[in-house]
């Protein structure tokens, strides 16, 4: 059992990973290195598994060197529409958004978005945060407490407050992705929940609701996609 984003206690479930998409659009966020990105491409696939149509919109004005924009060609093939920024994986180091960004907020397609986890990252979402509100939107901090700049509970919700100050909107879980990539056991990320345990509860800033609560991914990576993920409720 570990605690949701109210304090509360409770037994862990097995559930898909898409099923953390309870609106139409799912924000992922998270500091540079957490995996945010492996987390946005994998919800989307799953989503499109299940039978859903959904778009991925690369909102990651901060990193241009791992994004989502790198994988255009295989989401296309597995149906999924790719939005990304003009410039992407161009020599032109221009911070711009997707032209066609605003679809997100319209039409029967699911959403997915991956954004930058840091105060200039999360501008990009501020700009249009009515739209995310009338829309209906699910928004997760994805954490790896083996990162420099979170490596405890205390150093995440730092990030975290900032980056709901900046694009004035509301985390409601927490996706504990801590891992070293292939050497990753299990015990890798046994060692971590203790911190995840400390974050959750305080990750809740007010949205409110009972989908909050911390997740911890058994593992991620657009080419090994979890067929299911532990998610605590």
């Amino acid at each position: 059992a570990l605690s949701g984003c109210k304090g509360e206690r409770h037994h862990t479930s097995d559930m898909r990973l898409y099923e953390l998409m309870q609106h139409k659009i799912t924000v992922i966020s998270g500091h540079f290195g957490s995996g945010k990105t492996n987390v946005a491409l994998n919800l989307a696939l799953d989503a499109a598994d299940a039978g859903e149509q959904v778009s991925i919109a690369d909102l990651d004005i901060v990193n241009p060197y791992f994004r989502t924009a790198d994988s255009e060609a295989f989401l296309r093939a597995r149906g999924i529409k790719p939005l990304v920024p003009q410039y992407a994986n161009t020599n032109v180091e221009i911070p711009t958004l997707p032209e066609a960004l605003g679809e997100i907020f319209y039409g029967g397609r699911r959403a997915v978005v991956d954004v930058g986890g840091d105060p200039e990252g999360a501008a990009a979402l501020g700009c249009d945060r009515d739209r995310y509100a009338k829309a209906g939107y699910d928004m997760y901090f994805v954490c790896s407490f083996y990162r420099p700049a979170t490596l405890c509970a205390e150093d995440a919700l730092t990030l975290l407050r900032e980056t709901e100050l900046a694009s004035g909107m509301h985390f409601c879980g927490i996706i504990n992705n801590s891992n070293l990539g292939r050497l990753t056991e299990p015990s890798t990320v046994e060692a971590t929940l203790e911190e995840g345990e400390k974050l959750a509860p305080r990750g809740d800033s007010g949205r409110g609701g009972d989908g909050g609560g911390a997740a911890v991914l058994r593992q991620s990576g657009a080419d090994s996609k979890p067929d299911k993920t532990t998610v605590l409720k």
